[in-house]
C-alpha cells in the first residue's frame, strides 16, 4: 500500500497543509483500516464509490466526497474495496475561510461535499471521477479551492490566525494567558472565535498540538526513552503522555508503532515525507 503527501502550490499554502494519496499496490481482499488522527485540522476525503466505501462510527457510510471536521478521539474508517483515496489536509482555520461553515458544526463529523452549492456548480465530484492521474486530481482540487479563496477573500480572522501561530511554534507550549495578553482579548472572546474558526477550544487545540509534536518525535525515533518524549513536550510524566496518546490513538505508543507497520495507516502527521508537484 502506497501513501504519499504532496505539498500545495504557493498560492494555497495559507490554507492547505498538504494533499495526500493512498493506493493499493496489490489486489488485497481483506477490509482495510484507516486511522485518522487528531491533528488540529479539517480535510477532504475522496474515495470513488465504484472502488469501495468507507464506513465510520456506528457503521455509518461515508460520502465518497467528504468534508470532515476536527478528529478529537480515536476512530477508524473501514474500507470494503480497494484504496484509491485522495485527500486534502487543511490548515486549522481554513474551513471557515473557504466554506463559510462554523468549524464546530463539523467537529468529529463530516458532510457530503458534493451536496454543497460551490462543489455542485464546479462539478467537482464529476471532474475528480474523470481524472486519470493523481496530478490531475490535485490540479482539479487546487483550482476549486483557489476559486473559494477568491470568493471568500474577506473572511479571514486575524485573531484566530495569530492564536494558531502562537500555539503551534515547535518547542513552545505557551500558557493560554499569553494569548489574552498578546491579543488584548478576554479568554471567553478568544474561545468563541476559536470554536467558530477552528472547531475546538484553544486549550484542546494546544493538547492536540502537543500530541502531534510528541507523535512526530516517536515516529522519527528522536528519543532514547519514552520519558524523553514526555518531558520534551511538556507532559507531567511518562504516564501522563501514555494516557493522552491512548486518548487520541486508542493504542499505547509501543502498540501504535507496531501496528502502523501492519494494517492501520495514520493520516496527516507531519513526519511523512512530502513531495512538490
Amino acid at each position: 500500500m502506497a501513501y504519499l503527501q504532496i505539498s500545495p502550490a504557493f498560492h494555497l499554502r495559507n490554507y492547505v497543509r498538504h494533499f495526500w494519496i493512498i493506493k493499493n499496490e496489490v489486489n488485497e481482499v481483506m477490509p482495510k483500516v484507516l486511522g485518522p488522527l487528531a491533528d488540529g485540522c479539517h480535510g477532504i476525503l475522496f474515495q470513488p464509490a465504484e472502488d469501495g466505501y468507507f464506513f465510520g462510527r456506528h457503521n455509518k457510510k461515508i460520502p465518497e466526497l467528504c468534508l470532515h471536521g476536527q478528529t478529537l478521539t480515536e476512530t477508524s474508517l473501514i474500507l470494503e474495496g480497494s484504496f484509491n483515496t485522495f485527500g486534502v489536509c487543511f490548515k486549522p482555520n481554513a474551513l471557515k475561510i473557504l466554506f463559510n461553515i462554523d468549524a464546530n458544526e463539523l467537529t468529529d463529523d463530516c458532510l457530503d461535499l458534493a451536496a454543497l452549492k460551490s462543489a455542485r456548480d464546479y462539478y467537482l465530484c464529476e471532474k475528480l471521477h474523470y481524472a486519470t492521474t493523481s496530478k490531475e486530481k490535485i490540479n482539479i482540487m487546487s483550482d476549486y479551492l483557489f476559486h473559494l479563496v477568491n470568493k471568500n477573500e474577506n473572511s479571514h480572522d486575524w485573531v484566530t490566525g495569530r492564536a494558531i501561530s502562537l500555539l503551534t511554534q515547535p518547542g513552545l507550549m505557551p500558557d493560554l494567558s499569553i494569548l489574552q495578553k498578546d491579543l488584548c482579548l478576554s479568554g471567553r472572546s478568544i474561545e468563541r472565535k476559536f470554536k467558530e474558526h477552528v472547531g475546538i477550544s484553544p486549550h484542546l487545540f494546544l493538547r492536540i498540538t502537543r500530541f502531534n509534536f510528541a507523535l512526530n518525535q516517536l515516529q522519527t525515533n528522536n528519543y532514547n526513552l519514552l520519558s524523553d518524549i514526555a518531558f520534551d513536550n511538556g507532559y507531567a510524566d511518562q504516564a501522563h503522555f501514555i494516557r493522552e496518546f491512548k486518548l487520541y490513538t486508542g493504542l499505547s505508543p509501543f502498540q501504535f508503532k507496531k501496528q502502523t507497520k501492519l494494517s492501520v495507516l495514520p493520516l496527516y502527521n507531519e513526519s511523512e515525507k512530502s513531495k512538490a508537484i
